[in-house]
């Protein structure tokens, strides 16, 4: 949620008068060839799977990577990438230009592939393609600070981390270690739930610091690979701070005010109703005594502890460089930035995060009160959210209020959403689709 509520911190109150062509989502025929060059790809990954292991591991093994290309193969069919020349034609030529000057380190046979999702993420696959998040342009500063994501990835690439991950899952199935204590557990009278508790505690743990481990060595070997092909090293580091910081919380101010003069409708008048928050001061959210240390099993470690190795590693990174922009790089960057920030209440309602797309509508619609596009998108929001509460299904598109949420704003937004009655989202949803 923290790192969700930090995007808003980018809201720009231009956006919507700005004159970028919207991004092309049906790009059939590109993902048709997608699908059948990757198809290709792990029909080969998988022979050698077979090939290199034996019995029991290799069908464990080979289920793990099976599903995992099956939820690749759904992300190409739902389109959740992007084949917008502005930006394939930009990651091909920065491919080419880390591929000619990594050329030797055995970090050039990858693909890049950019996804609609708005977090400012990336990740491996097995066989060396590295998705990344439409997020990191609207989030970082520069391409150097994408070009160091990049690298931080292929140093997971050069170790083979995504492949040991799933070899590592697939032996703790067929543990016959594990799978003792599971029996000797199902023979116990008592205390079964607690044992059972505590061995997913182990997993979990042990895990999170094999994770923590990996991050850290693929910071050391992307750093290496970084300093190779931009002369901006503190970059590197700047980029981590970013990612830092995006576990914070910001001052996002959507206030009373703001609903009211959005919700009174000619159809239907506000109702002070819809903005009653729930108390939670009575409820008790320690109840559970043994819980799951949380930091211990992020996939990232905490991104502090990371930056202090590799300071501590590389000497040059605790000096403060001046950054040096680069027109042409700094122009095309720049570009691709802003439209990735106006394509984030598209990103958030394609991926059916409606409640997220409604908010940051409304934090823009205070910047830019007349905007036809924006009301639009809030009548499309609305209608979804209709049809979901109407099938039962509101708690899948917008999140449960929480008292854990620390964002004021945000949990004021939950409670409005969830106050609604059925016939009340649709007069909303239906006002604002023919008024937008």
């Amino acid at each position: 949620m923290k790192k969700f509520l930090l995007l808003f911190l980018f809201i720009s109150p231009i956006l919507a008068a700005q004159e970028l062509m919207p991004i092309d989502t049906t790009s059939f025929s590109q993902r048709a060839a997608l699908k059948e060059l990757y198809q290709l790809e792990f029909e080969g990954f998988n022979d050698n799977i077979k090939k290199e292991y034996r019995s029991k591991l290799r069908r464990e093994l080979t289920d793990i990577h099976e599903m995992s290309q099956k939820e690749f193969y759904r992300m190409i069919d739902e389109g959740e990438f992007i084949f917008d020349t502005r930006y394939t034609d930009y990651l091909r030529d920065l491919s080419s230009r880390i591929k000619e000057q990594l050329a030797g380190d055995g970090a050039t046979d990858f693909r890049l592939l950019l996804s609609r999702s708005n977090t400012p993420n990336a990740f491996c696959l097995p066989g060396g393609t590295i998705v990344l998040n439409i997020g990191l342009f609207r989030y970082f500063s520069n391409e150097d600070q994408l070009l160091s994501v990049i690298c931080h990835e292929l140093g997971h690439y050069i170790l083979r981390h995504p492949e040991n991950s799933a070899l590592k899952k697939a032996e703790l199935s067929v543990s016959r270690s594990l799978r003792g204590e599971v029996k000797t557990i199902a023979k116990e009278k008592k205390k079964q739930n607690q044992q059972a508790f505590g061995i997913l505690k182990n997993i979990l743990y042990s895990q999170g610091a094999s994770r923590r481990a990996a991050e850290q060595q693929a910071d050391s070997i992307g750093y290496t690979l970084f300093r190779k092909i931009s002369s901006q090293r503190t970059e590197f580091v700047n980029a981590m701070y970013f990612l830092k910081d995006f576990d914070s919380l910001p001052n996002i101010a959507i206030e009373v005010a703001d609903y009211r003069r959005l919700f009174d409708l000619p159809e239907q008048a506000f109702k002070d109703s819809w903005m009653e928050m729930e108390d939670y001061s009575r409820y008790n959210y320690d109840f559970y005594e043994s819980r799951i240390n949380e930091d211990s099993i992020k996939s990232h470690p905490e991104m502090v502890n990371r930056i202090e190795k590799l300071k501590k590693d590389f000497e040059i990174l605790n000096s403060v460089e001046q950054y040096t922009t680069n027109s042409d790089t700094t122009t095309v960057y720049h570009d691709l930035k802003n439209l990735a920030r106006q394509e984030v209440i598209h990103n958030y309602y394609n991926a059916e995060e409606y409640g997220r797309s409604i908010y940051i509508t409304l934090a823009r619609l205070k910047n830019n009160p007349e905007s036809s596009w924006l009301k639009a998108w809030l009548g499309k929001n609305f209608s979804k959210l209709y049809e979901a509460k109407k099938g039962y299904r509101l708690n899948k598109y917008v999140e449960h209020l929480n008292p854990e949420i620390e964002d004021a704003s945000y949990r004021q937004f939950l409670s409005f959403i969830w106050n609604l009655r059925l016939e009340e989202l649709k007069a909303i949803g239906e006002y604002y689709s023919e008024n937008g």
